[in-house]
């Protein structure tokens, strides 16, 4: 089973991307591949440098900067549906 990870990354919260993969090779299905999809307003925020376990990645996935993060928030499903569709 290969199974994606679909996580919105906006703003200062780019912060909690590394504990957050950390965490996640530990305790999210951790004998699977697993591709963890990080939506994000600004990429050049993101350092995750975490060492991933075999058959795991990570795509970061530029989305239009919007102001706010609500503008971000609102398109979220659309956004999803997008990342889903073109990145899978």
């Amino acid at each position: 089973i290969h199974v994606g990870l679909l996580t919105l990354v906006v703003g200062t919260y780019a912060r909690f991307v590394r504990s957050f993969i950390s965490s996640a090779e530990i305790h999210f299905l951790p004998s699977q591949m697993v591709t963890y999809y990080i939506l994000t307003d600004n990429s050049r925020t993101l350092d995750p440098q975490v060492e991933l376990g075999p058959g795991r990645q990570i795509k970061v996935l530029p989305v239009a900067e919007l102001p706010g993060w609500e503008g971000l928030a609102y398109r979220r499903m659309v956004l999803f549906t997008d990342a889903i569709r073109y990145s899978v």
